[in-house]
């Protein structure tokens, strides 16, 4: 469901980033470069929304200024992937995809992480084609005080 969702939001916005300006810049500059000019526009974008954000969760001046870096790094490097998928399919439907994709893996992998972390019961997982693993929590150690 959450994908579904994706895929109509980020889709909004590959219209403008992929379908207008990087489909304008690409010609000129190649797609690293392409990557690079669509990406710090587009994190600028999502600044006002990022700093809410980062603030609600209780970070502070400094702590939010450490996360808009690493929050522009990864939108840039995401832009520079994207200008060089749309360089070879001229496709928007492939980076509306990948958007979605980047914004629903990280939020269902942590879930998942976190509902088997939470589990003490052995619980099978699928691993490679037939194979069956056993995942387990392990106890943690405990530190004596000496």
């Amino acid at each position: 469901m959450f994908f579904a969702v994706q895929v109509v939001t980020s889709g909004s916005e590959e219209i403008g980033w992929r379908g207008y300006l990087t489909h304008k810049l690409l010609p000129g500059r190649g797609w690293w470069d392409t990557g690079w000019a669509v990406g710090l526009v587009w994190a600028a974008w999502h600044y006002p929304v990022a700093i809410q954000m980062f603030v609600a969760q209780g970070m502070v001046y400094l702590q939010v200024l450490g996360s808009l870096a690493g929050f522009s790094i990864g939108i840039v490097a995401m832009s520079i992937l994207q200008a060089w998928f749309y360089q070879r399919t001229q496709s928007v439907a492939v980076s509306v995809l990948i958007h979605a994709a980047f914004n629903t893996v990280p939020l269902t992998h942590g879930a998942a992480v976190r509902r088997i972390s939470r589990s003490r019961v052995r619980q099978p997982a699928a691993v490679g084609s037939c194979h069956r693993a056993q995942i387990q929590q392990r106890p943690r150690r405990q530190v004596r005080n000496q």
